[in-house]
């Protein structure tokens, strides 16, 4: 499955209390127990969050909460009533995630079930690989300049 799309509005729970309501790809709200957001193997979704009938709600840069852990799953963009997470984690199992919002204590904690997402190779154009790839190449080029030029021997001159 590629992007997902979860819309959160104010609910309340069977006894009452104030609940988020989680719509997951448009197949209904659904209350706590959340439904997993599902993950597959070398898929790496946008997954957007959009607030609805919330007035005076919203998220913040602080608004997703993700163990140091789970590498690969960055927030993209905020707005107030929308959260774009992008989920590049090679990692496969559960990860655990709290969004927290401003103008609401209440939290919301469901759970991406990562079936191993990301891409199956690295991408180069992640900040997250690029730099310490091609940090590595360059200094193993340099090294091996240096290193030519220190042992002296020179190849055979054409005359």
């Amino acid at each position: 499955m590629a992007d997902q799309t979860v819309v959160l509005t104010p609910g309340t729970n069977p006894k009452g209390d104030f609940e988020w309501q989680m719509n997951l790809n448009n197949t209904g709200a659904k209350g706590a127990p959340y439904p997993a957001i599902i993950v597959g193997h070398g898929d790496t979704p946008i997954i957007t969050f959009t607030i609805q009938n919330a007035p005076g709600v919203s998220f913040t840069d602080k608004s997703f909460l993700v163990p140091a852990e789970a590498k690969g799953v960055h927030v993209q963009s905020v707005q107030p009533t929308e959260l774009k997470v992008h989920d590049k984690n090679l990692a496969k199992g559960q990860i655990p995630y709290v969004i927290a919002f401003d103008g609401q204590p209440t939290k919301l904690d469901p759970i991406i079930d990562n079936d191993g997402g990301g891409h199956i190779a690295p991408d180069l154009a992640s900040t997250d690989i690029a730099f310490p790839a091609l940090g590595g190449f360059a200094v193993s080029v340099i090294l091996t300049l240096v290193l030519r030029s220190m042992s002296g021997k020179r190849g055979p001159v054409e005359r």
